[in-house]
């Protein structure tokens, strides 16, 4: 992360990313950092609304923006899935 302005160079660490061991290591760090911004919010802020152009474009509460995360890598497992199927790996592991 740059120091001065708090950004991640994302190519750069995805390039180090060279082994799904490197890819666990990086997930369970940012999602460590993204379990204590969550736990941290109240329920109010729950409640409390961003307008995004997902959907057709609409308020979004907080609560749902937090389901992205989850429905994101939900989207991915089965692409990941049908790709190894595409591989010709059909057992269930």
């Amino acid at each position: 992360m740059d120091a001065l302005t708090g950004e991640h160079n994302w190519t750069q660490m995805r390039e180090a990313w060279k082994t799904v061991n490197d890819c666990k290591e990086a997930f369970l760090t940012h999602f460590a950092q993204w379990e204590v911004y969550v736990l941290a919010m109240s329920n109010s802020k729950l409640e409390e609304t961003k307008w995004l152009p997902f959907n057709g474009g609409r308020d979004h509460t907080f609560l749902e923006l937090l389901e992205y995360p989850r429905w994101n890598a939900t989207y991915h497992l089965g692409q990941v899935a049908y790709i190894q199927t595409l591989y010709g790996d059909k057992e269930m592991h």
